[in-house]
């Protein structure tokens, strides 16, 4: 961890030994470090259960990934497939009924007004469609 690089030395009061290193311990921090100097990296932090590195699905369409720190931030873990993973399977949302964009939700701007008709900014593909009206 960010402690590995220090050398055994005496304590202040010289009656042990203790790293030098050992002021840089911190709180754990999802980061790929071992923070608090404890020989485990990111152990705090969990995706689904899962720890990091083990075979995850991510959310909707987005396959198989492992957990990963979620890129860009250091307080949370996610599926390495996910809308917010590194290796991102989401893709533009079309009425298909899939969750193409990995956020948890179905055909998303589809049939916003609720008349049956696809709103038109949507594309469609497969069965069923969400929008029985069709385009």
């Amino acid at each position: 961890g960010v402690c590995a690089s220090g050398k055994v030395v005496c304590n202040g009061s010289k009656n042990n030994v203790t790293c030098s290193t050992i002021s840089k311990k911190s709180s754990e921090i999802c980061d790929v470090k071992d923070n608090d100097c404890d020989g485990k990296t990111d152990e705090n932090y969990l995706y689904k259960g899962l720890a990091m590195g083990i075979k995850c699905d991510g959310v909707g369409a987005c396959g198989s990934g492992f957990v990963e720190c979620t890129p860009g931030k250091t307080s949370e873990a996610t599926c390495s497939t996910n809308a917010n993973g590194s290796k991102s399977q989401s893709q533009k949302e079309i009425c298909d009924n899939k969750d193409n964009d990995c956020d948890g939700g179905l055909d998303e701007g589809c049939n916003d007004d609720g008349d049956l008709y696809c709103d038109k900014n949507m594309s469609t593909s497969g069965k069923p469609k969400i929008c029985s009206k069709g385009g």
